[in-house]
């Protein structure tokens, strides 16, 4: 969960501060088609009208600007979900050309650019080999001064993931095997390794497992453990937790503090089983981990499990139980954690909406909004967003989302948007998403909506098929 975090507070950074050997392997003479979507005509005819909002976003000022990039790139991975193959490649294509036309700088061009690496990973995320194969030769890995900048290899490794996920092993595998850069080549045969155990081969995972490195071993562990929780074999995965060691105190030297595998592991697993409604497994969990973030998270799942059933006075003593860790946890020396400055107030707020205290979590929010000197702070407000979602208060959401910096009402309105859509179909949010002032911010929305809108659709046929995985 840590790396997870840390991955994510690398991309708010890059939100803030714009301007940041090709393989010799041959190239399969019949790529692999990837899975047909099955057609949602609602979603599709939402993403319809998205692409023509797209097309009326003005040229970005900033020739260095990849907004409109990004936007056609999740258009089109919607699109793609939704079943619409043709209008998927069409707005990739134009993702590309637009991308082509970037000046990105030194560093946003190493190794091929960047933005036309965002469309290559979407693609492959996908699974479409036939559509990630031709963008291969845009990108080389390159190493200045231990400085990797991977590109190809990125590209790859979401290829072979998502080929994984997928159950074609065959080709996961074939795939990872042309991954140059070692470290990313590692990436991808966990992936392999996380989806054998999620296709119910946990055998052909553990080959996998013995074959890392020592280096590897602590983090492939809580890989696995995760996996196991994701296929809701809890009693291996806490067994396997039970494996790993607690790193050693931090010193006053130490600038960050080390990857706990063993708390990861752990936090994930208390996660699912307050998801779960197994409070008592949830509790026992919860009480053998550290004061950190793993378990503030753990317990606010908890409070929210507890809550669910009406355990009011149980949620009240998980409340105070988790101020009190980020309390004491806060008062000792753990250097420059990143993952904690960037999720505190955001976990925060979420923890007092989900425990029904509506005015402290605004005002932890509203507090974060204001604090213009703190890079992070301005995220509490998702917390309270997210907080409104859960609580299926749109209304409240909304209310929430317009105190936001202008720079972040996409990015909020997103999550209420495919929360409602979800929840309760699409009509609400389009109601809403109509009176958004720019092509843009209407545009983000209703890919949201159409998100949504699959998602309820998955939801019914699981509701129908419990077996289906």
């Amino acid at each position: 969960m840590r790396r997870t975090i840390l991955a994510i507070v690398v991309c708010m950074i890059c939100t803030f501060a714009a301007g940041q050997t090709k393989a010799k392997s041959a190239v399969a003479p019949r790529p692999a088609r990837a899975a047909q979507p099955v057609v949602n005509k609602q979603a599709v005819a939402i993403l319809q009208q998205a692409a023509s909002l797209v097309a009326q976003i003005p040229v970005p000022e900033k020739d260095y600007d990849q907004s409109r990039v990004q936007l056609l790139t999740e258009l089109g991975e919607e699109q793609w979900h939704a079943g619409d193959l043709a209008g998927a490649r069409k707005s990739f294509d134009e993702a590309l050309s637009q991308a082509k036309l970037l000046k990105l700088g030194t560093n946003g061009m190493q190794g091929g650019s960047e933005a036309a690496q965002s469309v290559a990973i979407a693609r492959a995320r996908l699974g479409d080999v036939a559509g990630v194969l031709p963008l291969l030769p845009l990108f080389t890995d390159v190493t200045i001064d231990y400085d990797e900048t991977p590109r190809r290899s990125e590209v790859l490794g979401k290829l072979a993931e998502a080929e994984a996920k997928a159950g074609d092993m065959k080709a996961a595998t074939a795939t990872a095997a042309k991954i140059e850069n070692e470290s990313k080549r590692t990436d991808a045969w966990m992936d392999i390794m996380q989806a054998y155990i999620r296709h119910g081969d946990t055998p052909s995972a553990q080959v996998i497992f013995d074959k890392l490195t020592p280096a590897n071993k602590d983090f492939g562990t809580y890989l696995f453990v995760n996996a196991l929780v994701d296929a809701r074999k809890f009693p291996e995965a806490i067994t396997m937790a039970s494996t790993l060691h607690t790193p050693k105190k931090m010193e006053a030297s130490d600038w960050f503090p080390p990857f706990d595998a063993r708390a990861a592991s752990q936090g994930s697993i208390a996660l699912a089983q307050a998801d779960e409604g197994d409070i008592a497994g949830a509790l026992l969990t919860i009480a053998g981990l550290p004061d950190d973030d793993h378990k503030f998270d753990a317990l606010s799942a908890l409070v929210k499990a507890q809550r669910k059933v009406g355990d009011a006075a149980g949620a009240e003593r998980s409340y105070s139980q988790c101020f009190t860790s980020r309390s004491k946890y806060e008062s000792e020396n753990h250097g420059i954690d990143t993952s904690h400055l960037a999720m505190a107030g955001r976990s925060a707020a979420l923890l007092q909406g989900r425990a029904g205290k509506w005015t402290e979590a605004r005002k932890t929010a509203e507090d974060g909004v204001k604090a213009k000197d703190s890079l992070f702070g301005r995220f509490a407000l998702d917390g309270l967003v997210e907080a409104y979602v859960e609580a299926k208060d749109y209304t409240g959401a909304l209310q929430a989302a317009a105190i936001g910096r202008k720079e972040d009402r996409a990015r909020l309105l997103y999550g209420i948007a495919r929360g409602q859509s979800g929840d309760v179909g699409e009509a609400a949010a389009l109601s809403w998403v109509s009176e958004e002032a720019t092509p843009e911010l209407k545009a983000t929305a209703l890919i949201a909506v159409a998100q949504g809108v699959l998602q309820r659709s998955k939801g019914k046929v699981t509701e129908q098929s419990p077996k289906a995985h």
